[in-house]
């Protein structure tokens, strides 16, 4: 398995950011004569990927690519607002690369600073409306 992830964050203004992901992946099973366990493929979907997505998106395979793309204002110390873009997929036929088969999503979140962590909620449009919860950032 291989596995390639990248963020870049640019600075706005004093309150606000652009974070910019991506993430690639790659299985090969060491015996293409094998099958694979459906949790050893790649899957976009959920609080940490495609987030207009749930975690059981049929969207899986052999290969993955994936970005997100965040706009994050800071309204005090202890809360962020955060607007985001997801696309992605996952796949199996290295050709099938094409960008208007990506799966996308939008929508906005908070984020509450505790002493433990980010606490973020997450309200994404993509195949439903969906709201995700999570301990720290996505990216």
């Amino acid at each position: 398995r291989y596995n390639f992830n990248a963020a870049k964050f640019i600075g706005i203004t004093d309150k606000s950011t652009i974070g910019i992901h991506t993430s690639m992946g790659l299985f090969r099973p060491s015996d293409q004569n094998i099958s694979t366990f459906e949790a050893e493929e790649y899957a976009n979907g959920g609080a940490s990927s495609l987030r207009g997505y749930k975690e059981t998106n049929p969207c899986r395979g052999l290969r993955k690519i994936q970005f997100n793309f965040e706009y994050r204002y800071d309204f005090s110390d202890s809360v962020q607002g955060v607007g985001f873009i997801d696309m992605g997929k996952a796949f199996d036929d290295v050709w099938d690369f094409e960008l208007r088969s990506f799966y996308r999503s939008f929508g906005v979140g908070v984020r509450f600073f505790t002493p433990v962590g980010p606490f973020r909620v997450d309200l994404a449009f993509g195949e439903s409306p969906i709201i995700h919860f999570g301990l720290g950032q996505v990216f």
